[in-house]
């Protein structure tokens, strides 16, 4: 049976998330637009020239979920799918296989995205800034 967009841009996510070298957890993420093609990706990491997660940890390795996130080096996922946008408000919707945190949902709602989809809650999700925020929708697939 042949994928839904948004199973297959969640798809693309997961395998974003496959990428990632940070050793606590590992996230993707895509952006899409309006017509529903890909701006960008990202997956949580150290930032260029930093040594892997996964292969030195970090200060906030050994910290519980949630917890510890100054210590950690990684950018997250949707930082960097963010950072590497050419057009921040081409923006329109972004998959993300973990609830984005507070500081990301601040970051997301900055932009031109309405849609997040995700997989995964967090608990320390910024879920509840988008009840408050313009018009933008917050999907658990």
């Amino acid at each position: 049976m042949r994928p839904s967009i948004d199973e297959t841009f969640m798809s693309i996510a997961q395998t974003m998330a496959n990428r990632a070298t940070c050793a606590r957890r590992k996230v993707g993420a895509v952006i899409v637009d309006k017509n529903n093609y890909i701006l960008s990706t990202g997956y949580n990491g150290q930032p260029a020239g930093f040594e892997h997660c996964i292969e030195a940890h970090c200060a906030g390795y050994a910290c519980k979920s949630g917890e510890g996130l100054d210590l950690c080096e990684a950018l997250h996922a949707e930082q960097n799918a963010i950072a590497r946008l050419k057009e921040p408000f081409n923006a329109y919707s972004m998959y993300c296989t973990t609830a984005p945190c507070v500081a990301c949902t601040k970051l997301i709602l900055a932009t031109s995205i309405v849609n997040v989809y995700v997989l995964e809650s967090y608990a320390n999700s910024g879920e509840h800034l988008f009840f408050k925020s313009r018009n933008n929708k917050f999907i658990h697939m």
